[in-house]
């Protein structure tokens, strides 16, 4: 098992790890809070995940301990149940090889260091284990008892920091790193509160309360009404440009070794294509992550193969999650009423089971979907949005060189409707407008009702890269709405035309490429290099976008120290 940071703050949020309460408590800190984290599992089961987790995380680090030691009396349960595990999993395990170690609730008064402090002395190269950490008291008590016996700690975790400064105002990290530690945390709450924050929607007053909570003890400042665009902003700022590159394999590009490979391994079967385009993919992901805040997947690639095709579209979902990216999905779909729940809990939000219980099916970040159905057909899909904290791009003007055919004609509109037009300075001629300006008044008004941290809704558009005078138009009609871009390169989009799409602030939209990155070896006839070349046509597409938001007084200031 790998470590992987979503996967175990999904783990936190499902079993009521962290949440709100009505009234606020005063912790053993001293503190008082309106938000928890209980740590204090009852079941074997989750007890026994926990601790894979634990284990997982501890290999992501490169620790190689002898020892799991379970800070009293928060973590000793965990301490013991991982210490085990983890012995029997050692190729040298047999009697008298491993110490099940378990420290006092209270230290003795009397008697040796090691017996004041330990039931069990734990004993070699130890990580220590704690549940939660505040102002971190009795982890650096703890510590220090196990200096003065002569323990040696090569590592010290906790499962839940809850980000805040001591009294001194150091953090946890820095107060234990001053004792001559190193201190991991394997979950966050700036991570953790906005995911419950979506999942039970508790009063506004409390929401206030803990964001005031964060602005005076915080080691940050906390929005807690983070969105999924939110999460993509801080993505784009990681890797400082707003490019996605499109997984959209097509078998007859795919390189020649690949198709060889499992054609031979499975047949000349769907699962022989699925495999192909699992690997191809990987690779793909593998050379340009670093690279990138996300990856775009179009569903009809993978869906024309059947069951298999969904498999490999879910197998490279999880991957792209797996390297720290978002998932995109170009699905374009919709339907009424219930249908479209149907469809918007399949990809976004949570499907029923047989038991009552709920589980997540597809679980895409941002899905497009289409506005034709009016708001029968959108509404269902807003609803899972707010729920599951995701969202949708909704097609307005889209790249294809007939969109003008329906997209551009002119439509009746209300007096109101020509009012906010004429307010967002896009002229006016006998109560008409183009269709795509209509869509976008009613993106943007579901786009006003669902605003994120950083004043973006994950009610987005996709505007298209080579329409560059409409986009202008859009982006004045959908402010606050984030654009997915397609038609860069293969299309004819380049970095200048994708300009307007942008805020003045230089967010505002991510612009995708698909076959001008995956199959760019096509161009150079070098198949065996296609992840190589992958990476290098990637890195092209940034500097031109970045680059062009340069020249016209865009790029954000967070992103003008790196260079690509």
């Amino acid at each position: 098992m790998d470590f992987n940071q979503e996967e175990f703050n999904q783990f936190i949020v499902d079993n009521n790890v962290v949440g709100f309460f009505e009234q606020p408590i005063k912790l053993s800190s001293g503190r008082i809070s309106h938000w928890y984290v209980n740590w204090r599992i009852n079941d074997v089961f989750l007890m026994d995940k926990l601790s894979d987790f634990v284990i997982a995380f501890v290999k992501s680090l490169g620790l190689q301990p002898d020892c799991f030691y379970g800070v009293p009396e928060g973590a000793t349960k965990l301490g013991i149940i991982t210490q085990h595990k983890w012995a029997k999993q050692s190729l040298s395990y047999g009697e008298m090889s491993h110490v099940l170690p378990m420290g006092r609730g209270k230290p003795k008064e009397h008697g040796d260091v090691k017996d004041r402090f330990f039931v069990g002395e734990p004993g070699g190269k130890v990580v220590v284990i704690e549940d939660v950490t505040t102002t971190g008291g009795s982890l650096i008590e703890t510590l220090r008892g196990l200096k003065e016996a002569g323990t040696e700690v090569i590592g010290v975790i906790s499962l839940t920091n809850r980000m805040e400064k001591r009294d001194d105002g150091l953090s946890v990290k820095e107060a234990v790193e001053r004792e001559g530690f190193g201190f991991y945390n394997m979950s966050s709450s700036l991570e953790l509160l906005p995911m419950i924050y979506n999942k039970l929607q508790p009063e506004k007053e409390i929401i206030k309360a803990i964001e005031a909570g964060f602005k005076e003890y915080g080691v940050e400042e906390l929005k807690l009404r983070k969105t999924v665009i939110d999460k993509l902003l801080e993505k784009i700022d990681e890797k400082k440009n707003p490019c996605v590159v499109g997984l959209d394999p097509q078998v007859r590009f795919l390189p020649s070794q690949i198709k060889k490979h499992c054609l031979e391994k499975y047949g000349n079967n769907h699962k022989a294509v699925a495999e192909a385009y699992i690997e191809f993919n990987k690779a793909i992901i593998d050379a340009t992550y670093d690279l990138i805040p996300a990856f775009k997947l179009n569903m009809c690639f993978y869906e024309k193969y059947g069951s298999e095709g969904l498999r490999a579209f879910q197998e490279t979902a999880f991957y792209v999650r797996s390297k720290g990216c978002m998932v995109l999905e170009d699905a374009k779909r919709n339907e009424v009423s219930e249908s479209a729940k149907a469809y918007a809990e399949g990809h976004l939000g949570e499907v029923d089971m047989c038991d009552d219980s709920k589980s997540k099916s597809l679980d895409v970040d941002i899905m497009v979907v289409n506005p034709y159905f009016g708001s029968d057909g959108i509404n269902p899909f807003f609803e899972v949005c707010k729920e599951h904290g995701k969202g949708i791009f909704i097609l307005t003007k889209t790249s294809n060189p007939s969109s003008g055919e329906l997209q551009d004609r002119f439509v009746e509109i209300t007096e109101e409707e020509k009012f906010e037009l004429m307010n967002s300075g896009v002229d006016v001629d006998k109560n008409q407008t183009q269709l795509y300006n209509l869509v976008a008044l009613q993106v943007n008004k579901y786009a006003q009702q669902f605003i994120g941290a950083r004043g973006y809704s994950p009610i987005g558009a996709v505007v298209g890269a080579t329409y560059p005078e409409q986009a202008e138009i859009l982006r004045k009609l959908m402010p606050n709405s984030f654009f997915l871009v397609p038609g860069y390169g293969t299309q004819g989009g380049g970095g200048e035309g994708v300009v307007p799409c942008f805020n003045k602030d230089g967010y505002g939209a991510v612009v995708n490429s698909s076959r001008g990155i995956i199959f760019a070896h096509e161009k150079y006839g070098i198949p065996e290099r296609f992840a190589e070349v992958a990476r290098e046509a990637t890195k092209e597409m940034i500097r031109d976008i970045v680059g062009a938001l340069a020249r016209n007084g865009k790029l954000p200031e967070a992103w003008k120290e790196k260079n690509i």
